[in-house]
């Protein structure tokens, strides 16, 4: 270097330093030999680190290959200066990128030496980082992308849609949807096309694939119009593979409309195919025969629940065998069977229900896990009912469940027809919505609770409040019998809001006993839900006893929502906006069960304990449950398993994940003072 005024080479080495740029001299084989201070802060290197390095060591791989033919190139050897951009590592060993000027001053006796000033390229460098980086989002991405153009031509596919679809490139749209169903094609290209025509616009829509000889695959896309995008100049359509979770409905559907012991249509699914029997227009007089087995209680109380399910299912074999095209069987509940057939006249009704009963007198052969092979006899009560105009699937049930009882009553005879004399009955009706008036009015029903507890320790964390009434005559009545008539009077409403004081009451003692609060669920009927000063009244009466809404839980069903979802959702979000939690109630016996937990804000589902009873021992319910068990989780709901009767079927809930139990197993619903002594003094599971 040539000296500066007073100081010499240290006196430009000062004056290139404070220029702030990465300055770098290096001999004429390109090897560092001194750089300025700015460089040494953008790199992280000493100057003695680098001194006497080849510029290559600190050049990206991908790049030296390039700077080196730069060197070796015989048209190049007259240059002086040029400029290049060049990505740099650093002592974090990670890379910069810098613009670059290069000057050969060798031959200038001032220099001697190849100059490069280095300057950082910010932006381009993260503009060209973020683009690498959403290319390998999208090219690395399960879900597939495509982008045509106004011509509906595709000017991009990703490895994922390429995967699914074959070579794109170029490739009329056209020929993607010759996978898709022709009628759901023809929609698909009407919305492509609506959606070329609308900027900025976006469509989304599911489709199932056909492709060539694999299985069916079923897709969600989601399409948005950029062809205004210079940057990307046409629409993106992204491509969802939704199988598994169509599969998972699919299944939680079918399982919801039968019987998960037999396999046969459920009530939900008898109603349905009922309501579809009536509608439809066809000769004859549509019929419904309710079979409903005598004695079957001593099966389960002298062999086991066991050997009484192999006879149920047996049944249920037999009488699909025996029906065939004639009719459609169904299983009600319990020891219940319906059929529903189309008949000519009276007789073939009768014909039919004779032969109900043979089918039932026939022995069954079983086994069970405590004993040998048994021989069981049984018989059946069959009640008909023949469909009049302006019957309804309830109303036709109704008439067939009453002549069955009138069936059974009459002893031999093993079938009954429904007529008019029947409304005979209808008088002790009356007489009992009598007694539910007076009892409503005189304190004659009392809350019994049955606890929830936690899965993993055994821990009570909640109660079920479920209604008795004690009959002055009859003694203790179960809900089952009341609730329907009550519901039907409109008395639902005040035995309501009596069970919700009375469960906070409830709470409120038991908020003196050590440990966590205790909550109770209170269930709620169609009448409460509807009531515009539910939410009001909850508010006032927990702030009346002086707790916490949080510990009041409302459980409502699917058949309480089917009715008006609209009415429900908006009910049930004033009374989380009070801070009550919610539970939805029988969960899996609906037919559209995942679209409520989508749209209905529940805290809580307790899954029904039709799918309960085979967990031990049915991979089927097994598997229904755990994916109900992990679905939950995944949308931060808490999960119930209900009539939980067995240790094995609580381990395998366990096993499966499942948070919360609540069963004969633990605890049968007790009174309020027994409940408390039980919550203060119980066994542990």
């Amino acid at each position: 270097m040539a000296e500066g005024p007073g100081g010499g080479d240290r006196f430009f080495e000062a004056l290139v330093g404070a220029i702030g740029e990465g300055v770098v001299l290096c001999d004429a084989s390109m090897c560092i030999q001194w750089a300025t201070p700015a460089l040494e802060q953008l790199l992280g290197y000493q100057l003695e680190d680098m001194r006497g390095r080849h510029v290559h060591e600190l050049i990206h791989p991908d790049e030296v290959e390039v700077a080196r033919t730069r060197g070796s190139d015989p048209d190049a050897a007259s240059w002086q200066t040029w400029q290049t951009t060049r990505r740099v590592r650093t002592a974090r060993s990670d890379y910069l990128q810098f613009d670059c000027t290069v000057s050969d001053l060798t031959a200038d006796d001032r220099v001697g030496a190849i100059v490069v000033v280095l300057r950082r390229s910010t932006d381009r460098f993260q503009a060209w980082e973020t683009e690498r980086r959403l290319r390998a989002i999208v090219e690395n991405a399960a879900d597939a992308v495509l982008v045509y153009g106004r011509d509906l031509r595709v000017t991009y596919a990703s490895p994922s849609a390429r995967a699914i679809f074959g070579d794109l490139d170029g490739t009329i749209l056209e020929q993607i949807t010759d996978h898709i169903d022709p009628e759901e094609a023809s929609r698909a290209l009407g919305l492509l096309e609506q959606l070329n025509e609308s900027p900025g616009g976006s469509i989304a829509a599911r489709f199932s694939l056909q492709l060539g000889e694999g299985p069916e695959l079923w897709i969600e896309a989601h399409a948005r119009n950029l062809l205004d995008d210079p940057a990307v100049a046409g629409i993106v359509v992204n491509i969802r593979d939704i199988t598994a979770q169509v599969e998972l409905q699919d299944r939680l559907e079918d399982a919801a409309r039968r019987d998960p012991l037999t396999g046969l249509p459920n009530r939900t699914r008898i109603l349905e195919l009922l309501e579809s029997a009536l509608r439809t227009p066809e000769r004859g007089t549509v019929a419904v025969l309710f079979l409903d087995l005598d004695r079957f209680k001593v099966v389960n109380d002298s062999f086991g629940h066991a050997t009484g399910d192999r006879v149920l299912v047996e049944l249920g074999r037999r009488l699909q065998s025996s029906i065939r095209w004639r009719g459609t069987v169904g299983r009600f509940g319990g020891d219940e069977y319906v059929v529903i057939a189309v008949v000519d006249a009276p007789e073939d009704a009768i014909e039919l229900a004779e032969m109900l009963g043979r089918v039932a007198r026939e022995p069954f052969t079983v086994s069970g896990p405590e004993h040998d092979q048994v021989e069981v006899f049984l018989s059946g009560s069959v009640g008909i009912a023949l469909a009049n105009p302006g019957d309804g699937p309830s109303t036709l049930l109704h008439h067939a469940d009453a002549a069955m009882y009138r069936s059974k009553a009459y002893g031999p005879r093993t079938w009954e027809l429904y007529d008019e004399a029947m409304r005979e009955q209808a008088r002790s009706r009356l007489n009992l919505e009598s007694d539910l008036i007076r009892a409503l009015d005189d304190g004659g029903f009392e809350l019994f609770y049955q606890p929830i507890v936690e899965v993993a320790t055994g821990e009570p964390r909640s109660f079920e409040a479920l209604a008795r009434w004690r009959h002055p005559r009859r003694g203790l009545v179960l809900p089952s019998e009341f609730i329907p008539v009550l519901e039907e009077t409109g008395g639902i409403r005040k035995l309501g809001d009596w069970a919700i004081a009375t469960a906070c009451l409830q709470i409120q003692e038991w908020q003196s006993l050590p440990g966590d609060p205790i909550g109770v669920s209170v269930n709620l009927s169609p009448q409460q839900l509807g009531s515009d000063d539910l939410a009001a009244d909850v508010a006032a009466v927990t702030d009346h006893f002086g707790i916490d809404p949080s510990l009041l839980w409302f459980e409502i069903t699917e058949t309480l929502l089917m009715q008006d979802l609209d009415l429900a959702v908006k009910a049930l979000a004033r009374l989380r906006d009070v801070g009550c939690r919610l539970a939805l109630d029988d969960f899996g016996t609906g037919w559209s069960s995942l679209t409520y937990l989508r749209s209905v804000p529940v805290d809580v589902v307790k899954i029904d304990r039709s799918f309960i009873e085979g967990v031990a021992d049915s991979p089927d319910d097994r598997a229904i449950v755990g994916s109900v068990v992990w679905l939950c989780r995944t949308l931060g709901k808490d999960v119930v398993a209900e009539g939980v009767e067995t240790e094995a079927q609580y381990d395998a809930l366990a096993r499966l994940g499942c948070t919360h139990a609540q069963g004969f197993h633990i605890s049968m619903p007790r009174p309020a003072a027994a409940a408390s002594a039980w919550l203060t003094g119980q066994v542990r599971i």
